[in-house]
């Protein structure tokens, strides 16, 4: 389903449980965002123990180099994104801003 919804030649990858990385490469913010928000606003099926919900994506992105000196300084950013955006709840795409870190 991801290789569907972004740029060929984009790194899509397993965090861990239930998250994922994708690295988009070049800097074209107008082609990132609708990706993500796209993404954002879909639902999946799930089923546990006999009980169907849907589960709703949340995402967080950073504009490296733009926002990001390396990219540890991109994850960790792009993680506070996220982060804030689970706050908010389900189907929110956040991109980066020095309110979520503090910094």
């Amino acid at each position: 389903l991801f290789k569907t919804m972004f740029p060929t030649g984009s790194v899509i990858g397993r965090n861990g449980g239930d998250e994922f990385v994708v690295v988009l490469f070049g800097d074209d913010t107008q082609k990132t965002k609708p990706c993500l928000e796209r993404l954002a606003g879909m639902e999946f099926p799930d089923e546990r123990e006999g009980e169907e919900r849907a589960l709703s994506v949340s995402a967080g992105f950073v504009h490296y180099p733009a926002q990001a000196v390396d990219l540890h300084d991109a994850y960790s950013k792009a993680y506070a994104a996220l982060s804030t955006a689970r706050r908010q709840g389900g189907h929110v795409c956040l991109c980066f801003d020095s309110s979520m870190t503090g910094k």
